[in-house]
């Protein structure tokens, strides 16, 4: 049950690590933004941007005259609008990501910013570790090593002397 879900959880870290890859190469050729701004009272608009190598995740809250409410738009462009740089405060800023929020007139702007190599290296870890440990299990059960400890038998071919394995099994 532990190694299914340790396969199924690095099958699907690795396919996230693949599905960030993508925006990442794109991301610097052309910049997406996805807007949606849900129906109520609080005007709000939430955003999504990719351009740059850096992933944007942000909340607008005020005056933002867009399109009707519950809406979601989304638009390419091939210059980043510079649309953080009025009134930005950067706040943090630490191993790769990014807290900034802005008071422009009327509006307020929350954003965190994270870079897409940083998702990239997070991600591909698990895949990377269980490919490791693979590679170390096969060369164990290569001819001459016990199968349990790996301990090299070419000196005693019947039993392991470091676990005491016989050689060809994995119990001792």
């Amino acid at each position: 049950m532990t190694r299914r879900l340790l396969n199924l959880l690095t099958a699907l870290s690795l396919l996230l690590c693949v599905a960030v890859v993508v925006p990442w190469v794109r991301s610097h050729y052309v910049g997406e933004y996805l807007y949606w701004t849900p129906s109520g009272p609080p005007s709000r608009l939430f955003a999504v941007t990719s351009a740059d190598g850096l992933l944007w995740l942000g909340v607008t809250t005020g005056s933002i005259p867009l399109d009707p409410p519950g809406t979601p738009r989304l638009q390419y462009y091939r210059d980043r609008p510079d649309i953080w740089a009025a009134g930005v405060h950067p706040g943090w800023n630490q191993l790769g990501f990014r807290f900034i929020h802005s008071t422009a007139v009327q509006t307020h702007v929350r954003a965190v910013i994270l870079r897409y190599s940083l998702l990239t290296v997070c991600l591909s870890a698990t895949p990377a570790f269980r490919a490791l440990a693979l590679a170390r299990r096969r060369r164990r059960f290569k001819d001459g090593f016990c199968p349990r400890c790996g301990y090299d038998l070419r000196a005693t071919p019947d039993r392991c002397p470091e676990c005491g394995a016989p050689a060809g099994t994995g119990a001792a």
